[in-house]
């Protein structure tokens, strides 16, 4: 049987609730449907008991993010001007360079990577802090209306276990992408970009800081520039997914306090007991 994306209720899941059918497959989980009302042309609904507003929670999370984003542009802008100083030394080594008379060219660009790697770590982890109690609020309201993959101080301690915090985040975040709409305005939030901002975040952030290293430890000047030019390219990926964090946050703040605007429907419900 085939139906149209939209919300029913599947067989096997608690009554009384609804969960999205992309047209082929059941996606998130069941969420109480706000639509059902017995003996009534319409209900009312509004934030679930507990529920906490998001949007300051969002506010600080999204300020927190524009500092990784500069950061990196700031640092992909050093790299390409420490290129620029490399091209003036071309056909001489490594070790020649640094141990002939500093020149102040070098001098420059020196005292600028090492501003950049201090502004990169400072503003990564202010925007961790701004950003994990986001994270924490807005999976703990999303307990509220619906049962969640997980329990909620996961989406606190994921972020610190070995391993775990490599796929548990983006887990966590792809439900609040799917979940987070109620289900009269659902398919606003298109939860591939959970998995696109979290990619290019790991990829962007750990292939930056090891290819740095390895440069500065390489003996070879072509070499060194090879890994210098996809690192600046790296810089520019994880500011673009810090941009794409801060979307992700408006988004799904702006659906979750939504529910906090009591509004009328219709009380119909559709099932959907076997596809």
């Amino acid at each position: 049987m085939t139906a149209a994306r939209g919300w029913y209720h599947a067989e096997g899941d608690p009554p009384g609730t609804v969960r999205l059918w992309n047209g082929q497959d059941w996606v998130g989980f069941p969420q109480r449907d706000p639509n059902i009302a017995i003996g009534a042309e319409n209900v009312v609904h509004g934030p679930a008991y507990g529920q906490q507003r998001l949007k300051p929670w969002g506010v600080l999370a999204m300020i927190g993010l524009v500092g990784p984003a500069l950061a990196y542009l700031f640092q992909s802008f050093v790299l390409v001007r420490i290129l620029m100083v490399m091209d003036q030394y071309e056909g001489q080594t490594l070790e020649s360079v640094f141990t002939a008379e500093p020149d102040q060219q070098i001098i420059d660009v020196v005292v600028l990577q090492l501003i950049a790697f201090v502004g990169v770590a400072g503003l990564s982890l202010l925007a961790g802090i701004l950003f994990v109690p986001w994270f924490f609020v807005a999976y703990l309201n999303l307990s509220k209306w619906t049962r969640t993959r997980y329990e909620v101080f996961w989406a606190i301690v994921a972020w610190f276990v070995p391993f775990m915090n490599l796929r548990r985040p983006s887990h966590i975040m792809q439900e609040l992408c799917e979940s987070s709409p109620r289900p009269d305005r659902e398919g606003e939030i298109n939860p591939v970009a959970a998995w696109g901002w979290w990619i290019a975040w790991l990829t962007a952030s750990s292939g930056v800081q090891i290819l740095q290293w390895w440069a500065f430890n390489s003996a070879d000047f072509a070499t060194v520039q090879m890994i210098l030019i996809i690192a600046s390219g790296l810089c520019l990926l994880a500011a673009t997914s810090a941009v794409l964090g801060i979307r992700l946050v408006w988004q799904i703040s702006w659906h979750q306090d939504l529910r906090f605007k009591r509004v009328a429907v219709q009380g119909t419900t559709t099932s959907l007991a076997t596809v």
